[in-house]
């Protein structure tokens, strides 16, 4: 009889032995459970190494919230699988600091761009409520002395705005004061109104022209208000010499529905006398008027309505 009839037949699962490709994966997963968690911390060191450059050439930022999943998983890689070496349990605290930080300073930039974007959207609402509104924008009115076509000279008073903003609905009450009562402080503006829907251009607008006053010491009085504020003006006209120089003290409203008593503008002419450069004229009720008789105010004209009782 052949001999390969009498050979004992071997199941194949007994007699194939391990591949050398087989070998290879299980040595190295062996080698990597018996040494792996002393070469994780070096692996992870080794990434942020390589983080840390690129995130600075690049400006590129994860989200907030990013390295702070990174620190967890790895915190819970750690306790699982800890090094048996001094040199993989310093290369985790350096990691883990490392994300750490990382994470304080993507929250610290969140907070700023937030800040800045918040700052953005209310620097364009307050512009864009100044632009309805005027804003800081105030209305002046300033004396100035002219000759007209006949030869006489006058007083002239005109309008102007000081801010980048337009002015609306704008009211504009100029006049001298006078009081109207012997009993009490009442005082009467004689003069002229005018209405302006928007005042948008800084040019002036001629107001009002009266005879210049016989008087040494003359005071003239601008009552205004717009969307943004109510502001009260007292012009004195002084003579010096041949000379009328004039002052004006403009005041502002502090807050809405109050009258006007902050002092926003105090300008003088070139020649008006230093000594009364800063004399107290305000309020307007308070100073040496001029008394006019109820015949006299038929006389002068219309009444401004700005006053004060």
């Amino acid at each position: 009889m052949d001999d390969k009839g009498n050979r004992e037949r071997i199941p194949i699962w007994k007699s194939a032995g391990p591949s050398p490709r087989d070998s290879t994966i299980g040595d190295w997963l062996r080698r990597w459970a018996r040494h792996g968690q002393n070469r994780l911390p070096a692996i992870a060191f080794l990434l942020i190494a390589v983080w840390t450059p690129f995130l600075f050439l690049s400006r590129v930022h994860p989200p907030t919230g990013t390295y702070a999943v990174f620190l967890a998983f790895l915190a819970v890689v750690e306790t699982i699988w800890p090094p048996d070496r001094s040199l993989g349990k310093a290369l985790w605290v350096v990691v883990f600091l490392y994300l750490l930080v990382c994470e304080i300073g993507n929250l610290y930039r969140d907070r700023e761009e937030n800040r800045n974007a918040l700052s953005r959207v209310s620097s364009a609402s307050e512009e864009a409520a100044s632009f309805a509104s005027g804003g800081s924008t105030y209305p002046v009115v300033f004396p100035g002395i002219v000759s007209q076509t006949d030869g006489a000279r006058q007083v002239g008073f005109y309008l102007s705005k000081q801010g980048e903003y337009s002015l609306y609905s704008l009211s504009v009450n100029v006049g001298r004061p006078f009081r109207v009562s012997l009993q009490d402080k009442t005082i009467q503006t004689f003069g002229m109104s005018r209405q302006f829907p928007e005042l948008d251009i800084n040019a002036s607008y001629p107001l009002l022209f009266q005879p210049i006053p016989r008087e040494q010491v003359a005071y003239y009085a601008a009552f205004m208000s717009a969307r943004n504020g109510s502001w009260e003006e007292i012009i004195e006209l002084r003579k010096q010499g041949t000379r009328t120089t004039w002052r004006i003290l403009l005041l502002s409203a502090e807050r809405y529905g109050i009258s006007p008593s902050k002092p926003l503008v105090d300008l003088a002419d070139e020649g008006f006398p230093e000594s009364e450069r800063h004399r107290t004229i305000s309020p307007l009720d308070a100073l040496d008027l001029p008394f006019i008789s109820e015949s006299q105010q038929n006389a002068i004209g219309p009444k401004s309505p700005g006053g004060h009782e």
